[in-house]
């Protein structure tokens, strides 16, 4: 703790340009919640609430969430409002509003009795092309891929891939096909969108 409140003083003062300091803050950061966190806090974040927060992000990118909640100096707007633009249930985009928010993805304020929702930094990037095009890449190509990870290295007696035409990617394509043309789009010159995407959501 003393080591970042030590950083955020001299910050100002500092001749390391900001994003050095900031790199540094924040593994300070990281480190002090690993500290803090419980094992039992942990396991709740890594089986329950990161899952769920990878299903609610491609959600919200399907219906196109992020792009209705506009810029991080937009208005605010409720469920409801949220619901009509995008086409959905109001009591189900609630819940989905309510894990974004909760996980910093969206901001959330109470106000005279209604909820509403705003834009963030975060939420402005995931509605640009290159973040809409990342959160598709993590739903239907990085997840089934690394799904079949452990199954294909317990098939191998866990060695390190020697064949690069009998790898994990290759079982990934057997157990989901549709990859294979996902791929194919990812290197497609003719698509710069879905290969700026690719990208910036691998970099």
């Amino acid at each position: 703790m003393d080591s970042i409140i030590q950083l955020l003083r001299s910050s100002d003062q500092s001749s390391t340009p900001i994003d050095d300091v900031r790199a540094q803050i924040l593994a300070l950061a990281r480190r002090l919640c690993q500290r803090l966190e419980t094992p039992y806090e942990w396991m709740k974040r890594y089986v329950l609430e990161q899952p769920a927060l990878n299903c609610c992000l491609d959600i919200a990118d399907q219906v196109q969430l992020f792009k209705q909640l506009g810029k991080k100096d937009s208005a605010t707007k409720t469920a409801l409002e949220l619901a009509h633009a995008t086409n959905t249930e109001p009591a189900l985009l609630r819940r989905i509003l309510r894990h974004l928010a909760a996980n910093g993805v969206v901001g959330e304020l109470e106000e005279g009795g209604e909820v509403y929702y705003q834009a963030s930094e975060l939420s402005e990037t995931l509605a640009s092309p290159q973040g809409s095009s990342g959160l598709h890449n993590v739903a239907q190509l990085y997840t089934p891929l690394f799904s079949v990870v452990p199954e294909y290295l317990r098939s191998t007696g866990y060695q390190v891939p020697q064949d690069v035409r009998k790898g994990p990617f290759q079982g990934a394509i057997a157990k989901h096909g549709e990859l294979k043309s996902l791929v194919y789009e990812l290197v497609d010159t003719s698509m710069p969108s879905k290969v700026r995407g690719f990208s910036w959501s691998a970099a």
